[in-house]
């Protein structure tokens, strides 16, 4: 009878906790920017499966439990100017931009901004992270910056030339 009726009311609701917990990993997973809860020693404790390959890494590289200075900066030491650190110092959100030159050579420009997890007794616990891919972005505005300049030369060169056309007729 009721202790029938409480072991099926255990069991919905840990099925209801399972599906929910699923549900959030697969949302979580599913988010194509990278983003890692980091602790405050700089180890990451979760990470969707983006996190590894906005970094220029394979999916199948496991991030869980390594410090995050060891995916983006020399692997020793947390990089200069780290968000994460200002944000665990200051309790605010805080972001940067990395250039970076991947195994393979090539030049990557990441937007990275990190956002203080702090737990009202204890202060700070760590940070999420979310890294973002701007390489094209910047690539863009870098090639839209040299055709401006081209134009302006362009313009330049016409407009001298208009004004000694017009010297020569007068």
């Amino acid at each position: 009878g009721a202790l029938n009726r409480m072991a099926q009311a255990i069991a919905e609701r840990e099925w209801k906790l399972v599906l929910d917990r699923n549900t959030m990993v697969s949302m979580f997973d599913g988010i194509t920017e990278g983003i890692a809860y980091i602790g405050r020693d700089y180890r990451i404790l979760h990470a969707n499966l983006a996190y590894a390959t906005v970094q220029g890494h394979g999916e199948e590289v496991e991030v869980v439990g390594r410090r995050c200075y060891e995916l983006f900066g020399d692997g020793r030491h947390n990089c200069e100017d780290c968000p994460g650190t200002i944000a665990l110092e200051t309790g605010r959100s805080t972001r940067a931009e990395r250039e970076v030159v991947r195994e393979n050579g090539e030049r990557q420009v990441l937007r990275i901004q990190a956002y203080p997890v702090v737990l009202p007794a204890e202060g700070p616990a760590g940070f999420v992270e979310y890294v973002s891919d701007i390489t094209l972005q910047r690539t863009m505005e870098e090639e839209m910056k040299r055709h401006a300049t081209q134009l302006e030369e362009i313009v330049r060169e016409r407009t001298q030339r208009l004004r000694e056309a017009q010297e020569q007729m007068i």
